[in-house]
């Protein structure tokens, strides 16, 4: 008698403790983030090329971001408190014959306690992508990929390196 309890008993905690709970669902997904170029202002100042930061080749790259034929710049920019972004430069045309200006199209601003480690850039054929290397405070890389067909940089890809 007190053996088919203790079997009846641990059947109990067999079938009853041992059931999993349903797996949480997945979060949500974020939806992409969109940098729209905003068009330069009439009280906004060029930017000679020589104004624009200088920074490690692995900091900057140029490209047609808005594909208007006209060489582009990003660039790493970091500021005091050690919070660093992407800074796009769009070149002006026929300001000056001898000089490139650009104005200051959008500025990319990564998510989270990280540094910016690197950016590069390749070419589509209808399109630009923009590559960003991502290095947060405990070592972890993460790559970002924007896409931009001429108006605005849209994320597209995120991933662990």
């Amino acid at each position: 008698m007190k053996r088919s309890i203790l079997l009846t008993g641990v059947l109990f905690v067999l079938v009853c403790g041992c059931a999993k709970e349903p797996p949480p669902a997945p979060p949500e997904p974020e939806p992409p983030r969109v940098y729209k170029f905003e068009p330069p202002e009439e009280n906004t100042a060029p930017v000679p090329a020589e104004a624009i930061p200088k920074v490690p080749e692995t900091r900057m790259v140029r490209a047609d971001f808005n594909m208007d034929n006209l060489e582009d710049v990003a660039v790493v920019e970091e500021k005091p408190n050690g919070e660093n972004s992407i800074a796009i430069y769009l070149q002006q045309e026929g300001m000056d014959e001898l000089k490139k200006f650009y104005y200051r199209a959008v500025g990319i601003q990564p998510q989270g306690d990280c540094r910016i480690s690197a950016i590069m850039s390749r070419k589509g054929p209808d399109h630009i992508d923009l590559l960003v290397i991502l290095t947060y405070l405990d070592e972890s890389k993460e790559m970002v990929h924007y896409r931009t067909e001429g108006k605005a940089f849209e994320e597209i890809r995120r991933e662990a390196i």
